[in-house]
């Protein structure tokens, strides 16, 4: 029986046994909260960098969209002013051709009068 007793203080009792398992027990629900808390924050910033991610890729679509909006106006602006310039071009033209028409016409009507005058001087 004297074996018995020197062995007893080395294996805890089971209150000890209970105060341990109990201590580990809180320390494991501490650790689960800690990591329920971090994956919560890290869930949070993920939530707000994809709302920011999702503002910044609206902003650039809508800078996108505005730009395509300027090109297209200055391209008709500039297709408008290419066909006022052929019209106009061509205005030109047309007057130029008119004028020459004409100078040729006084240029003939002059040179028949002429041959005509040199006729009846003869």
């Amino acid at each position: 029986s004297s074996g018995i007793n020197a062995e007893w203080p080395l294996r805890p009792g089971k209150k000890a046994l209970e105060k341990e398992t109990k201590s580990e027990m809180m320390r494991l629900q501490e650790e689960l909260l800690a990591a329920k808390d971090q994956l919560s924050k890290t869930e949070e910033s993920t939530v707000d960098l994809e709302e920011e991610l999702t503002r910044v890729l609206d902003f650039q679509e809508q800078e996108r969209l505005e730009m395509q909006k300027k090109v297209k106006s200055f391209a008709s602006q500039f297709k408008s002013e290419l066909e006022r310039a052929r019209s106009d071009k061509k205005l030109a033209e047309d007057t130029l051709n008119n004028s020459l028409d004409k100078i040729c016409e006084e240029s003939n009507l002059l040179n028949n009068q002429h041959e005509q005058s040199l006729q009846v001087v003869q």
